[in-house]
């Protein structure tokens, strides 16, 4: 079992290389061919609907295959980007990358998540959510030189060469894993669950989007901009395993995701009003610092109410993309208001903070705890 968690595994680091490299960096790219910020949100608009439509015409499906359509499609999406260079093109760009979004994600979390135990969920959470920011440190700032030394072109050509590397590995692994990815019944499984997802969704859908665009006006070079994104990378990236293999032990998520989301929260909406470079570098670093602590917690929480990984996937994606969704329409809405993107990071913020309180009205797990049964584990699992 642990040679083919492993080998699974890699997957996503292989994966995880091109992502970090090249698609990373799409926003800047938007930025310097002279996008508006309009047509940046409805790029994001097209991407997360496309997720969401990939996610609808899912039927069975043998689980390495549709990650080899998802390879496939990130690297003809690479590709488009240098043979278009206008706006339509990056809108293919959209819905090639939503492909792959949808065809890689649900497949690969059913398969990483299969061979969890109930008493470690939110440390295999932790190790799913810890390859983006380690890799996050070391690889923008080589992506950075590229861009500044040889230009757009041959970094996103780079990225289609290097996603080759989880596409021959996906092919040389005769792994005959069927999976029934059916909408209709995850749907119905994630009863209860259903607006914590979207609100996590929407904080995405904003922050993933103005947080960078926000950026641009302190840092526009390629260096500049991946050693802030390696700042990022670095950020709470130890802690969290540490504090999920805590949370395991005490089966006492809220504990642990209430101070998180609020911290969140906080740093998001500060995001909102700070001016000063200095401000803005340390309140990013806060945001990313308590987001990836939260991560884990917040998918565990599905995992524990839902039992089967494959419906538990399925709707979490749904879900999700149906938050970021929304959030992208808030921003995109601020934007035709002339009210700017700083509106929309107080609005996320203050959304997420919702989140605890939610978790709690639904009674997931217990919210109050005394000092014994922290000590004595005895914060349990608790149905609603």
């Amino acid at each position: 079992m642990v040679s083919r968690f492993l080998r699974v595994y890699l997957l996503q680091v292989l994966y995880a290389l091109p992502i970090t490299f090249g698609w990373g960096f799409i926003l800047l790219y938007s930025v310097r061919s002279g996008f508006s910020e309009f047509q940046i949100a409805f790029f994001y608009l097209i991407h997360y609907s496309t997720v969401l439509i990939s996610l609808t015409l899912f039927r069975k499906h043998k689980a390495f295959r549709l990650m080899l359509l998802a390879f496939v499609s990130l690297i003809a999406g690479f590709l488009a980007l240098n043979l278009f260079s206008g706006i339509h093109g990056l809108y293919l760009v959209a819905v090639l990358v939503g492909v792959t979004a949808a065809c890689f994600w649900v497949p690969y979390n059913t398969l990483f998540f299969s061979f969890n135990r109930k008493e470690t969920t939110a440390l295999h959470s932790g190790f799913l959510f810890m390859v983006f920011p380690v890799m996050n440190a070391i690889v923008p700032l080589v992506s950075g030189l590229v861009i500044d030394s040889k230009g757009f072109f041959v970094l996103f050509l780079l990225s289609a060469l290097m996603t080759l590397a989880p596409l021959v590995y996906a092919l040389s692994k005769r792994d005959d894993t069927v999976l029934d990815l059916s909408i209709r019944k995850p749907l119905r499984a994630v009863k209860g669950l259903r607006l914590l997802i979207s609100i996590e969704g929407f904080w995405q859908g904003v922050c993933w989007m103005v947080l960078p665009l926000l950026t641009f006006s302190f840092v526009r070079s390629g260096v500049d901009y991946g050693s802030y994104l390696s700042y990022l990378g670095v950020a709470g990236a130890v802690s969290v395993l540490l504090l999920c293999r805590i949370s395991d032990r005490y089966r006492s998520r809220f504990f642990f995701i209430a101070p998180a989301a609020l911290l969140v929260s906080l740093s998001t909406v500060a995001a909102g009003i700070v001016t000063s470079f200095s401000s803005w570098i340390i309140v990013n670093g806060l945001i990313s610092f308590f987001i990836a602590l939260t991560y884990p917690f917040t998918l565990s929480v599905i995992i524990d109410r839902i039992a089967d990984a494959r419906d538990s996937m399925v709707s979490r994606e749904f879900f999700l993309n149906l938050g970021r969704i929304s959030g992208v329409l808030l921003v995109m809405l601020c934007i035709h208001l002339n009210q700017g993107l700083r509106i929309p990071l107080i609005i996320a913020g203050l959304a997420f903070s919702f989140y605890p309180v939610v978790l709690n009205i639904k009674k997931i797990y217990p919210a109050r705890l005394s000092f014994r049964s922290i000590l004595s584990g005895a914060g349990e699992f608790k149905e609603s």
